[in-house]
């Protein structure tokens, strides 16, 4: 990771609430069938915490590439990675450049978007971001005509969501199967890398022998958040006093 001199390195010194993982995320993954008849299109019939990021549309600033920033009532839609917001109507309308966006600042929850889709920051310590992200995938019915007679299971195709057309109505009625994935990456602002032992250590490598015997020693679970974040934290400390003895000499 890039140093920076220690009087400007960034510990984010995480709360004991928000070390204890929000309602929802304990499990790490998720499953449900949603049925759809004819009358409604798939992203109504998806439960809300499963179509969207945030709990609900919150008032955040979207900030662009450009530098340029915008504020609204907004969500991500897994569905599709897509910006939601709310206009003065009252309608829920997609913004329209958001392959452009940043970042976004929902009250104190940092989203980033990374290779066209978005991850929560849940710690940071300089350049480099613990984060999570959320990936939901569909396993949309084929359309044939022998579909009737046979089980959903036999006849589904897994696709990654983006690719469906969440918004088509089907004419009759479809089960279809979803999964949604809660997953940590490590970001250092150039790429994502799973947040897995090996990626501590080579972040981490000034004091890797003490990042080691700390996994040992609290037997970390790598798909746990609060494990992830109590390591991150952990790393975070005993890189700032590594380079602080390194500065007094």
């Amino acid at each position: 990771m890039k140093r920076v001199k220690l009087y400007r390195i960034l510990l984010s010194v995480l709360s004991v609430a928000a070390l204890v993982p929000a309602a929802g995320l304990s499990a790490q993954d998720r499953r449900g069938t949603v049925e759809v008849d004819s009358r409604e299109d798939l992203l109504s019939a998806l439960p809300s915490d499963v179509v969207y990021m945030l709990p609900a549309f919150t008032d955040a600033t979207v900030v662009f590439a450009s530098g340029d920033s915008s504020k609204g009532r907004l969500n991500i839609c897994l569905v599709d990675n897509s910006v939601r917001f709310i206009n003065a109507a009252g309608d829920t309308l997609k913004l329209s450049n958001a392959e452009n966006v940043h970042s976004i600042m929902a009250g104190d929850t940092l989203l980033l978007q990374r290779n066209g889709a978005f991850i929560k920051r849940v710690g940071v310590y300089g350049d480099l971001s613990l984060c999570e992200r959320r990936e939901l995938t569909l396993s949309e019915p084929e359309d044939n005509a022998g579909y009737a007679g046979l089980p959903p299971t036999s006849t589904g195709k897994q696709v990654r969501v983006q690719s469906v057309d969440y918004s088509r109505t089907y004419g009759r009625v479809v089960e279809i199967p979803w999964r949604l994935r809660t997953v940590y990456v490590l970001d250092d602002g150039q790429k994502m890398t799973a947040a897995r032992k090996s990626a501590y250590l080579r972040y981490f490598g000034d004091v890797s022998a003490a990042v080691k015997a700390y996994i040992k020693e609290n037997k970390t679970d790598f798909t746990d958040r609060e494990d992830l974040v109590a390591l991150f934290q952990y790393c975070a400390e005993r890189d700032m006093e590594f380079h602080g003895e390194q500065a007094k000499r």
